[in-house]
């Protein structure tokens, strides 16, 4: 992801597959620290019941 020319790496060396019993706590408390990284830089995000509920029909 790149951000004003700068760029920014997220890890997902532990990711799990959507039938994984806990994919959704994973997905959400990803989510939630992806966003507060962002919002500490002072960029503006999306929720994160806003994408999980965008997502609900996939994981």
């Amino acid at each position: 992801m790149v951000h004003n020319g700068r760029p920014y790496i997220i890890d997902c060396s532990q990711g799990v597959t959507a039938r994984h019993p806990n994919a959704r706590d994973y997905l959400r408390r990803d989510l939630t620290n992806v966003n507060k990284f962002f919002k500490l830089k002072g960029v503006e995000v999306t929720s994160t019941e806003s994408v999980m509920a965008r997502l609900s029909g996939v994981v």
